[in-house]
């Protein structure tokens, strides 16, 4: 069942706490060593308690070892944490994972202001002894002192002032590499993020406000999409899908619209239609991050669906951390594309792919598709906290967006994901919310999904005796009522009770009576009437206080109901009642004062003996306020005694 058809992606934001003194600038999450489960892979800046800690050196790789539900990480290395430690001279900001070699193993990727660095993975079997060896270690202890002033020319700007094609051929990568400019000014300026959409096009976040946000409604900052529809390596057609925003510093695209980062904002831009143009203006997702320090906001590589590297660049000779707006160069940006073994461009439409053929992806060896066919894993459902912690944050949409909540549980495959939200959509009971869900019933063949939608529903209106029926529901219920499941027509029928069908209320008034039916069906039918208060169940009642195995919810459930014949009824069975019968059926007559009259009259008669009143049924009887209603005290009184001389 598919409410609408969305660019599939996870949107995950990560707040990391500094401790220890080092700053964590992004962690990238990777299957490092090929398994299930996950390693947690990052960068961790130098020992310092400032932001420039960000900048600093350290790469490492934290191994992921569950043992039932606990989860631990162990650290692996790769670059040391400090310029002693680092033979590299890299420090970054900035990285990625992903095999640029095609040799299956994860390579990483890293930057900053002086340039991309690649670390390709190598992998051989070697002796502890040798392991340690390749450990990071003090090797220019010279650089204890002072910082590393390793890998800059002279001047520090032997490439200013190069033309983007110009640029990309000064660049030195390994062999097998190349670079090609993309774009590049005046078609792109100031780019300070971007990711790929589904149909392989380059969304890029132009920062013309950094480093300081502008008055509210004074924003600059824009969203260009770049699409190269001949395949030559460069764009050749570029729209302006949004303007006007304040301090932009990231982006992604799916699930209908545009997600935004911009200080203090987290928002998103709605493009239902995927047509490039917004549908609104931003929505306010989330509020807070505070923009003090501007330079610390994230700008990331990521992977394209030609198995190649895109990223992006601007020239300024200042300081990055300069905080006077007018000092900067806003009139340069670049966008580049780094292949291995001069790979073509691919063009895709994920869009136009069947269900199979997005299940078939996630065995691709590229990343990228593998991501953006299917981003939920169904192994996560099973875990005793990965489904909850996408609930808890999925909950909140529901209210702003449910349809796009909605898409969002319906795609993923943590089955207990969607039943949450359509539970949390049927207690909130709109008319929208109904309507969702009845319109999504209408649609589903899929009988696992159906179960989970009435049984969900279901849920949320326990205790709820009748509801007005949805629009389309009398089609929805010939539908699920003619299912082979029992899991979706009897939660169906029930539903169609509380809404009054009559169709329904004959067809479970016909399974309650039918004496060759299952008992337990036939109690989950009782319990559907009584729940919803059918009418005219009061003589349907009457004639089952004869079945013993249905006899207690019998005797409860006329009182319900006022019916004349009612107490002749049970009182003329009373006789063949167990104790606890006898209980039920004398607390139904002490409930209605129509009924009280008769019990007492049985009572002054010898039928029911005294002793059989309870205290609180007595007290019950004399919370009926009916003036007639005359306890017989003398019957009650010898009852009490002859009770207290037995004890």
């Amino acid at each position: 069942m598919k409410i609408s058809r969305r660019p599939a992606i996870i949107l995950t934001i990560l707040i990391l706490s500094a401790s220890q003194g080092i700053a964590e600038e992004q962690v990238f999450v990777h299957s490092f060593e090929r398994r299930h489960l996950t390693d947690r892979f990052f960068s961790e800046g130098a020992s310092c308690a400032d932001s420039k800690a960000a900048h600093g050196y350290g790469l490492s790789w934290f191994e992921n070892d569950r043992e039932g539900d606990t989860i631990t990480f162990r650290e692996h290395k790769i670059m040391g944490a400090t310029a002693a430690e680092n033979d590299y001279g890299v420090v970054f900001s900035q990285l990625t994972v992903g095999d640029l070699n095609g040799d299956e193993w994860p390579d990483v990727v890293v930057g900053n202001k002086k340039g991309t660095f690649a670390l390709i993975h190598h992998v051989k079997p070697v002796d502890h002894e040798a392991w340690r060896r390749a450990q990071p270690i003090p090797t220019n202890p010279q650089l204890k002192e002072e910082p590393s002033k390793a890998s800059a020319p002279d001047n520090g700007f032997q490439h200013s002032g190069l033309s983007p094609e110009d640029a990309a051929a000064a660049m030195t990568v390994p062999a097998g590499f190349s670079v090609q400019a993309f774009a590049g000014e005046p078609d792109v300026k100031q780019p300070i993020a971007m990711t790929i959409d589904d149909w392989g096009r380059i969304w890029v976040a132009e920062a013309f406000e950094y480093p300081r946000r502008a008055p509210d409604g004074e924003g600059h900052d824009r969203i260009l999409i770049f699409e190269d529809s001949d395949g030559d390596c460069q764009f050749d057609k570029r729209t302006v899908f949004a303007e006007g925003l304040n301090l932009v510093s990231g982006l992604e695209v799916g699930f209908g619209g545009v997600w935004v980062g911009a200080a203090p904002y987290f928002m998103f831009i709605p493009d239902r239609d995927l047509d490039d143009v917004p549908d609104s203006e931003p929505q306010i997702l989330l509020d807070g991050w505070r923009y003090d320090d501007t330079h610390e906001t994230l700008n990331a590589f990521l992977w394209g669906p030609d198995g190649q590297v895109y990223f992006i660049d601007w020239y300024d000779m200042q300081q990055c951390h300069r905080a006077d707006p007018s000092a900067h160069d806003r009139a340069n940006g670049r966008i580049f594309r780094i292949a291995y073994n001069h790979q073509p461009p691919v063009h895709v439409d994920l869009q136009k792919q069947s269900d199979l053929e997005l299940v078939e992806l996630q065995l691709n060896e590229n990343d990228w598709y593998v991501r953006h066919a299917l981003l939920s894993h169904g192994e996560d459902a099973a875990d005793h906290n990965l489904p909850l912690m996408v609930w808890y944050a999925l909950e909140p949409l529901l209210q702003q967006d449910m349809e796009f909540a909605f898409d969002i549980a319906q795609r993923g495959k943590i089955p207990i994901v969607l039943e949450y939200t359509v539970r949390r959509a049927a207690e909130l009971g709109s008319d929208e919310a109904v309507a969702m869900l009845v319109g999504a019933l209408a649609t589903s063949n899929d009988v696992t999904e159906q179960a989970t939608f009435l049984k969900a529903m279901s849920e949320a209106w326990q205790g709820v005796r009748r509801l007005d029926m949805p629009q389309g529901w009398p089609a929805v219920y010939a539908k699920l009522s003619h299912s082979k499941s029992d899991s979706v027509s009897a939660p169906a029928r029930r539903l169609s009770v509380k809404f009054g069908d009559p169709q329904a209320l004959v067809a479970t008034q016909a399974i309650l009576t039918d004496t060759t039916a299952n008992l337990e069906e036939r109690k989950s039918a009782l319990q559907s009437l009584l729940g919803a208060k059918a009418p005219e169940l009061a003589p349907i009642l009457q004639t089952l206080i004869l079945e013993k195995g249905l006899r207690p919810e019998v005797l409860r459930g006329l009182a319900a109901y006022v019916d004349a014949k009612t107490p002749s009824v049970v009182l003329d069975n009373y006789d063949s009642f167990s104790a606890d019968e006898r209980f039920d059926a004398l607390s139904t007559l002490a409930s209605r004062a129509e009924y009280a009259g008769k019990l007492l009259d049985a009572i002054v008669a010898k039928r029911i003996a005294a002793s059989d009143l309870s205290a609180d049924l007595v007290r019950q009887l004399g919370n009926l306020r009916d003036e007639a209603i005359v306890l017989p005290r003398d019957e009650i009184e010898q009852s009490s005694l002859s009770q207290t001389s037995r004890q």
